[in-house]
C-alpha cells in the first residue's frame, strides 16, 4: 500500500521549474526581448565570427553582443560562455562592441569590461543566451532568450 501512494504522489507532483521569460533587465526596468538574429562571417584565421542581436518586437529595444568568436564553420554558435576581451580568441566577444539601447538607437550603452554571455545551441537553430554584467555607468544588465535564431551570412 505504501508503495501505491509512493507512486501516485511522484506522479502528481508538478515541475517547479518554470521557463525563464525572455527579457532584458537594466537596473528595475524590465523589457521584453521577442526575436534573435545573426551576422556571421569566417575570419582569416579559422574562428566564425558573428553579431548577435536580440530585440523587442517595436525595434525599440535591443541587445547586441558582437564580434563572438568560436571554431567551426557555418551559422553555428557553440555552446559555452563567452567573456569579454580585448583579444581575438575562442570564446570570447570583442569588448568594445557589446551594448544595448532602448530608444529605438537614439543612445548606445555600453556593457562593462566584465561582460559574459553564456549560450546553449538545443539544435534547429534554437539557442538559449543568458548575460549577466554591469554597463559602463555601473548599472546591473541581465537578461535570458530562449527561441529561434534568424542567421544571415555577412558580405
Amino acid at each position: 500500500m505504501l508503495a501505491i501512494g509512493a507512486t501516485i504522489f511522484t506522479a502528481c507532483k508538478k515541475d517547479d521549474k518554470k521557463p525563464l521569460p525572455n527579457e532584458m533587465q537594466i537596473g528595475t526596468q524590465i523589457y521584453p526581448l521577442n526575436e534573435a538574429y545573426a551576422n556571421y562571417w569566417p575570419s582569416d584565421d579559422g574562428l566564425m565570427d558573428f553579431c548577435l542581436y536580440m530585440s523587442s518586437a517595436d525595434g525599440m529595444v535591443e541587445i547586441n553582443f558582437c564580434n563572438l568568436h568560436c571554431t567551426g564553420t557555418g551559422p553555428v554558435i557553440k555552446s559555452g560562455t563567452y567573456t569579454s576581451a580585448d583579444t581575438y580568441e575562442n570564446m570570447t566577444v570583442d569588448k568594445g562592441d557589446i551594448g544595448y539601447t532602448t530608444d529605438n538607437y537614439e543612445t548606445n550603452v555600453c556593457l562593462g569590461d566584465n561582460a559574459s554571455l553564456t549560450v546553449v545551441n538545443h539544435g534547429n537553430d534554437v539557442y538559449e543566451f543568458t548575460w549577466n554584467t554591469v554597463d559602463e555607468n555601473g548599472v546591473a544588465v541581465k537578461g535570458h532568450y530562449k527561441g529561434k535564431v534568424l542567421f544571415d551570412e555577412a558580405d
